[in-house]
């Protein structure tokens, strides 16, 4: 599959997918055995010049679409490499990604903070999970091309993945149903509704979320109040002083005993 974006028309004359997600990949069999022999991309008709971008439009799929274009910006050959990276969780795992939550602002604010699926290490070997962490990196500029993908791809061994097979076959009875969110959607959709107000949680000159008003991108409910009072706090934005980070950490902390007087305060 990525031989085929890295060596094809769409790498080579600089087009992106849009839409690329598992749901557009077909696996073709052509012998009697239940593997897999080769997959082909489909559904190309997004697929277009990177200067053609539309700059408005987001539609995809929500956890394979990469976090800037979340937050508007165009689609790049960078961005599909993101969603490569996504689909390389579901090959190793055979799970969709957040599938057990809404997909829904909240999801696309966690996937701008950096927030990616889960797997267990012994799901893949070291090689592969490597290769799609760096395709799924939060900085476009820090992803492989296909051409770097494939090479290291033609780089791996057997012998690489032998372990990770027997522990495939070892725990195939033994996973539990997957349970998937009622909304979480993994076919194409706009998502316009869900990204547009994303730009008022980063400040202009970074992407970093500003956290002006705490936890403002969740439900102030019940379970939000649970979250708390078992220490979930604010994140401590990129860039902000040690010694105010230090004193804003002592204050939030969970035993009151151990926070800042009014005193101490003043002090620093």
């Amino acid at each position: 599959m990525v031989l085929q974006y890295a060596e094809g028309e769409i790498h080579q004359k600089k087009k992106v997918l849009h839409d690329f997600h598992t749901g557009n990949i077909l696996f073709l069999f052509t012998s009697t055995s239940d593997i897999c022999d080769y997959t082909r991309i489909s559904d190309m008709g997004l697929c277009e010049e990177v200067d053609n971008v539309d700059e408005e439009k987001i539609y995809g799929v929500m956890p394979y679409v990469a976090p800037e274009v979340l937050r508007g910006k165009l689609y790049t050959q960078a961005a599909d490499i993101y969603s490569f990276g996504i689909i390389m969780y579901f090959v190793a795992t055979g799970r969709q990604p957040f599938a057990n939550r809404v997909h829904d602002e909240f999801l696309a604010l966690d996937i701008c903070e950096g927030i990616r699926p889960k797997l267990n290490e012994l799901e893949a070997p070291k090689c592969y999970i490597e290769l799609m962490k760096k395709c799924w990196d939060s900085n476009p500029n820090k992803r492989p091309d296909a051409t770097e993908i494939s090479d290291q791809i033609y780089s791996w061994k057997n012998d690489d993945f032998e372990h990770v097979e027997n522990y495939r076959k070892a725990n195939l009875f033994k996973r539990k149903q997957l349970i998937i969110h009622p909304q979480a959607i993994y076919t194409s959709r706009i998502l316009n509704p869900y990204t547009e107000n994303l730009s008022k949680y980063y400040n202009s000159n970074s992407d970093v979320v500003s956290w002006c008003t705490p936890l403002s991108h969740r439900p102030h409910d019940l379970r939000l109040i649970q979250e708390i009072c078992s220490g979930l706090r604010p994140n401590i934005v990129n860039g902000t002083p040690l010694v105010f980070a230090r004193l804003m950490l002592q204050c939030l902390d969970v035993d009151p005993s151990n926070r800042s007087t009014v005193s101490q305060l003043y002090e620093y």
